[in-house]
């Protein structure tokens, strides 16, 4: 896996845990450069749907095999081995 491919991994392996955990409103998710998702399950109105939104952070959980909380945003950005 490629730099780049591993940083968008991190990303979303992080914040999926930390909305699916409700610790993390998908509203104040940080943006990354090219990587298109919404975080907030917006509806065609723009209202977000925080179930909906949680429900698909618990189902990315579960399909990359998130057992324990992704290391910090600034370990995985430096390089350094995460601490699970």
């Amino acid at each position: 896996m490629g730099h780049a491919a591993a940083l968008e991994r991190a990303y979303l392996m992080r914040y999926s845990w930390l909305i699916a955990r409700g610790i993390l409103n998908p509203r104040d998710v940080e943006t990354m450069p090219g990587v298109r998702i919404d975080w907030q399950h917006l509806d065609e109105h723009g209202h977000p749907n925080l179930v909906a939104a949680r429900q698909a952070a618990h189902d990315m959980v579960k399909a990359y095999h998130i057992a324990t909380p992704p290391g910090s945003r600034s370990a995985t950005l430096r390089d350094e081995p995460s601490i699970c």
